[in-house]
């Protein structure tokens, strides 16, 4: 069996080679190349490259014929379904609507990643009928519920299934939870601007009122202006929040024309960026005449122009909480985890450095 550390230089080998299985790169039943050239590949030494090829063989996903090492034939079915594993088992629930979300995905991969071979994983897509996740669930597996794939009544079936359940991106006081400190974000957010001089910030968020990951950021955000000479302000569109485009236009005309904020908050980086195209519409230069901060950090953020300052969400640190608690639950079967992991702040061009009393 794969040892559980899982920083080692074998083991990151093993992944490599795993991966560069899965996309073809060395196809089934194909010779890989001799130590030397492997090391010289990886840039690894010849003892690490051994003691990786070992772990694979062990594995069941490489097979010796003569004296070299070849892909099994059956290689991609034992590293989707993880049968040549120990019986460690996790379930990930999640929703259609959440398939495309580069940041589950990133949690999902590095927790994947870290984990390495030695762990089953089943995904369960879920929306109109969640109860069908319960004849999948046994007492032994591991369950993440990502978001709100599953409503509060169904996580207590579950739970009474098994104990080891843990919600990804979702407090709950009664549940095991990991997700960011979307207060301390705020308050991260808004002191960023207020270093910057920004004194009269608008803030883009509907229903702030409704507890929610962005009304959380929001309300850090007026925590720290409180307690500082900052005016943080909130207008009601009353447009669907289905219309982003028309709610972010509402807001550019309210702060940046009528109330001549020298800011926007932004509490997702698709606000953000919607406020951009729509500034350069009307020749408002960002962020010479308007600042503009996100949340997220999703890949394209740090690329437009100018590169969008922003709290980035800590998906490859949530994903390696969950790796190690359930690597610590499998050892143990103790499972305590009630976690919020604070994000960091992306200082880019998008803020200005302005004089305090500037309106």
């Amino acid at each position: 069996m794969i040892d559980w550390k899982l920083d080692t230089k074998s083991a990151a080998f093993t992944k490599r080679v795993i991966e560069n299985i899965r996309c073809g790169f060395y196809n089934c039943n194909s010779k890989l190349p001799s130590e030397r050239k492997l090391g010289e590949d990886y840039q690894l030494s010849r003892n690490t490259i051994r003691e990786g090829l070992r772990e694979l063989f062990e594995a069941g996903i490489l097979e010796r014929r003569g004296r070299g090492a070849y892909v099994r034939s059956d290689a991609l079915k034992q590293i989707e379904s993880g049968i040549y594993r120990s019986p460690y088992h996790v379930i990930v629930v999640i929703s259609f609507k959440m398939y495309d979300n580069p940041i589950y995905r990133t949690i999902f991969e590095t927790a994947r990643n870290a984990l390495g071979t030695n762990t089953k994983f089943e995904i369960i897509f879920t929306s109109e009928y969640p109860d069908s996740i319960l004849p999948r669930i046994t007492p032994k597996c591991m369950v993440w519920a990502f978001g709100d794939a599953l409503p509060e009544k169904l996580l207590r079936s579950v739970s009474e299934i098994t104990p080891k359940l843990i919600l990804v991106n979702r407090h709950n006081k009664f549940f095991n939870f990991i997700e960011p400190d979307n207060f301390a974000a705020g308050q991260m957010m808004a002191k960023y601007l207020y270093e910057c001089g920004h004194r009269k910030v608008g803030a883009s968020i509907l229903h702030p009122e409704i507890r929610t990951e962005f009304s959380d950021r929001f309300n850090g955000a007026m925590d720290f202006a409180h307690q500082h000479d900052m005016d943080i302000i909130l207008a009601d569109p009353k447009i669907s929040a289905d219309n982003q485009l028309e709610v972010e236009r509402f807001f550019l005309n309210t702060y940046y024309e009528q109330e001549h904020a020298t800011a926007i908050m932004c509490f997702q980086d698709i606000s953000a960026l919607i406020i951009y195209e729509l500034a350069r519409n009307r020749n408002i230069r960002i962020p010479d005449d308007l600042s503009v901060i996100g949340f997220d950090d999703k890949n394209y953020s740090g690329l437009v122009h100018p590169a969008l300052s922003t709290a980035r969400y800590p998906s490859e640190a949530i994903g390696l909480k969950l790796a190690e608690t359930a690597r610590e639950c499998f050892e143990s079967g103790q499972l305590h985890l009630q976690c919020e992991v604070q994000p960091a702040l992306q200082r880019r061009e998008s803020v200005a450095i302005i004089a305090p009393n500037k309106e």
